[in-house]
């Protein structure tokens, strides 16, 4: 298990809130990181402008 840092604004929390909260996305420039991740692995989230540890989500599938 390895744990990667998941960064969220409060913008993009506030929406994946409302969505079905079972995909959170890296930016293109991070594709070589987000290709690390595999299931089992954990997503430690941090809110940006808040300056706050959030949640910490576990990966159930492979990067698509």
């Amino acid at each position: 298990m390895a744990y990667f840092l998941d960064l969220f604004s409060p913008l993009t929390y506030e929406a994946f809130l409302k969505s079905s909260q079972d995909i959170s996305g890296f930016r293109l420039r991070q594709l070589n990181a987000a290709r690390k991740v595999k299931p089992g692995d954990k997503l430690i989230c941090y809110m940006t402008k808040l300056s706050r540890w959030i949640a910490v989500l576990e990966v159930k599938s492979k990067m698509y």
